[in-house]
């Protein structure tokens, strides 16, 4: 899954080249991931990544921290499905869907806050 940040925290049960991450374990479970080094520092900012195929499970987003590899750790993620289908997590809770996708399609999340919250760091997991 190509990605457009720096994943160098956190590495979990996946490897990093450049602004590629690949889950590296055969397993289907919500176990693989990383975290960038980037942070929102400026109140807004934003991740984005390719969806190289259709035929698996994958979530990206921001989250600020990163305490393990499951999707309920994503602040703010688009789910990609196996089926094509795109959903919407916000802190663990399904939002709702947002229609399909296509192999090569490119996605963004992004975030805008106000001058008295806390930093954002961006959170990037996925599952294959």
């Amino acid at each position: 899954m190509p990605v457009a940040c720096l994943l160098s925290t956190n590495l979990v049960n996946a490897s990093a080249s450049g602004n590629n991450l690949t889950k590296t374990n055969g397993t289907t479970a919500w176990n693989a991931g990383a975290s960038s080094v980037n942070v929102i520092r400026d109140g807004y900012g934003y991740v984005e990544f390719t969806a190289t195929e259709t035929n698996t499970y994958r979530i990206a987003g921001l989250s600020n921290g990163d305490t393990n590899q499951d999707y309920t750790d994503i602040d703010f993620g688009l789910l990609i499905r196996s089926d094509a289908s795109l959903g919407i997590w916000e802190a663990g809770t399904y939002r709702g869907e947002v229609g399909s996708y296509a192999a090569n399609d490119r996605f963004r999340v992004e975030v805008r806050r106000s001058a008295n919250e806390p930093p954002r760091s961006l959170g990037i997991h996925e599952r294959r």
